[in-house]
């Protein structure tokens, strides 16, 4: 330490006095342990300012943590109830539609099955050997075959009581014989 007053250097540090102009030497000691204490003081208060601030950066990083999370909660609810909702309606209008067409469907069963009960009634009642038979939509030698025979193959048979050819077409309202097995 150097004196003060003289500036006298290499002065001991629990000196009271200097020795070059007899100075007392204590309160400038005092002084000097004070600077010391302020200085150690304001580190201190730097590293607690520094520690809070990274504490409120933590914190303010949070709410924003929270934010994100809260995002993406609701968009998760969102796509969860709102978005298969409208994914979910055409199938299910699909559904209904199809429905109605089973029903016509087998609305369309009935009546043929009653069709094929009345015509079957019909060939029992003729006699054996010959039956007329007034072509509809969609019949074919083959359907009628499987239909009055019971048996594809047959339909050579209504082709050659027709006289038909092979490749023929049947037209609705053309009236076939049907002959007996």
């Amino acid at each position: 330490m150097n004196c003060p007053i003289c500036e006298l250097a290499g002065l001991e540090e629990n000196r009271q006095q200097c020795p070059q102009c007899e100075s007392d030497l204590r309160p400038f000691f005092l002084l000097q342990a004070l600077d010391e204490q302020e200085r150690i003081e304001k580190e201190q208060l730097k590293q607690q300012a520094k520690k809070r601030e990274q504490a409120a950066l933590r914190r303010g990083r949070t709410p924003i943590l929270i934010a994100w999370g809260a995002s993406f909660l609701a968009l998760a609810v969102l796509l969860y109830f709102i978005w298969p909702k409208k994914a979910v309606a055409p199938v299910a209008k699909q559904e209904e539609s199809s429905k109605e067409e089973m029903l016509a469907l087998q609305k369309q069963l009935k009546q043929a099955k009653t069709e094929s009960d009345s015509l079957r009634q019909a060939l029992a009642e003729q006699p054996k050997s010959v039956y007329v038979y007034t072509v509809k939509a969609g019949d074919s030698p083959i359907r009628l075959a499987r239909f009055f025979y019971g048996q594809d193959e047959e339909y050579k048979r209504l082709l050659e009581a027709n006289e038909l050819a092979l490749d023929a077409m049947l037209k609705v309202g053309q009236k076939l014989t049907i002959p007996a097995l």
